[in-house]
């Protein structure tokens, strides 16, 4: 290991080899040699003796679903939920219509990307009024079908946590970093995720994307907004 060392510094030392003898009475000076060489040529060489003062946050802001938590095990049954009730209230199968303006794959159980990946929760009621128009109904109907069906959360939250929050939380508290949360999700939804999970201490703004402040991404106001 040490002569593949030395042999790879006589590389990036223009050819000339570091004697056998140097090798052999001073290898930890050898290797010291080496890595300020490669520095030179690896960045993250030249980090990885940086301290963590020099970049010390004062807020990190995590989004929720697909950072926090799994998109697909919380979205997936919504999606189906969603369609058994409009199916219900229009006499009508829905299910192939939400689930292509979802973007939801039913085989698969995932939300691929479109509306609900990307967009709040009234935009996307307001193109789930405007398929049932296309289909034949009035708006009035429309919309009347929407307020009997829609729900911003699932009946049923599942949760997949992508980690231990908790423990991910807390560490950044013990170093006064504070905790922010950029959801296009709705308000009620976010809440509840918080509360069933019990992180609402941790967090200290969140913005959702039904608020009265909130822009939909990737416009960048949401996050300027957190900072300020």
């Amino acid at each position: 290991g040490t002569r593949a060392l030395i042999a790879g510094s006589a590389r990036l030392n223009g050819g000339r080899s570091i004697p056998e003898s140097h090798m052999i009475l001073q290898p930890m000076h050898l290797v010291s040699v080496a890595k300020q060489k490669m520095s030179e040529f690896s960045p993250s060489i030249s980090e990885s003796t940086l301290t963590s003062a020099i970049f010390h946050p004062s807020v990190v802001i995590f989004d929720k679903d697909g950072t926090l938590v799994c998109f697909h095990t919380m979205w997936s049954s919504w999606c189906e939920d969603l369609a058994r009730r409009m199916s219900a209230e229009t006499s009508k199968d829905m299910a192939s219509d939400i689930y292509d303006l979802m973007g939801y794959d039913y085989k698969t159980k995932k939300v691929g990307m479109g509306i609900l990946a990307e967009k709040t929760h009234p935009y996307i009621k307001e193109k789930v009024v405007e398929m049932l128009v296309k289909q034949g109904f009035h708006e009035w109907e429309a919309k009347n079908v929407i307020e009997k069906t829609w729900k911003d959360t699932p009946e049923n939250m599942q949760i997949k946590m992508t980690g231990n929050l908790r423990d991910l939380f807390s560490r950044l508290k013990e170093k006064e970093i504070k905790i922010a949360i950029c959801t296009s999700d709705s308000r009620e939804g976010t809440e509840e995720f918080l509360e069933t999970l019990q992180l609402q201490e941790f967090v200290d703004i969140v913005v959702c994307g039904d608020d009265k402040v909130s822009k939909c991404k990737p416009d960048p106001h949401n996050a300027i907004y957190i900072c300020k």
